[in-house]
């Protein structure tokens, strides 16, 4: 009898500790899904917040493109990146200081062209094109068919 009551009491102390793990992990997933409930809320309103930024920045970028445009058409300096040589050439035609063709490579004649075209702007004839040459040139830019903004 004895032995039928330890190993009753065995069992009955093994199958209750089971029972207050299988509760603590219940709890314990319970409180994990509130949390991924929360953190996938937090992650859709934050994706909210990129489509939003993304359009503000979509807007803005229109709109600086819009006022450039509107400048180069007044004929007005706009502070430019850099210009391919075709461009450099198609700027120079246009300026009536080119009559080569847009080729893409500076030779002799563009070279000078460029001198010419910096020493009628009052800048340093060194025949380099630089942000001040770049900044002029761009202006002649504007009546040309070369999508150069892109």
């Amino acid at each position: 009898m004895s032995v039928r009551l330890l190993t009753v009491i065995v069992l009955a102390i093994f199958l209750s500790g089971c029972a207050t793990t299988r509760k603590g992990n219940s709890i314990e997933m319970q409180q994990l899904k509130v949390r991924v409930a929360g953190l996938e809320t937090d992650l859709q309103a934050k994706d909210q917040e990129i489509m939003r930024l993304e359009d503000e920045l979509g807007k803005a970028h229109e709109k600086r493109t819009v006022y450039r445009e509107e400048k180069i058409k007044k004929g007005k300096i706009v502070e430019s990146k850099k210009l391919s040589t075709r461009q450099v050439q198609t700027a120079l035609k246009n300026a009536g200081f080119y009559r080569g063709s847009v080729d893409g490579r500076i030779g002799p004649a563009t070279t000078e062209a460029i001198k010419a075209f910096q020493g009628a702007n009052g800048l340093k004839a060194d025949g380099v094109v630089g942000r001040k040459t770049r900044t002029i040139l761009t202006r002649f830019l504007a009546d040309s068919n070369e999508n150069w903004m892109k």
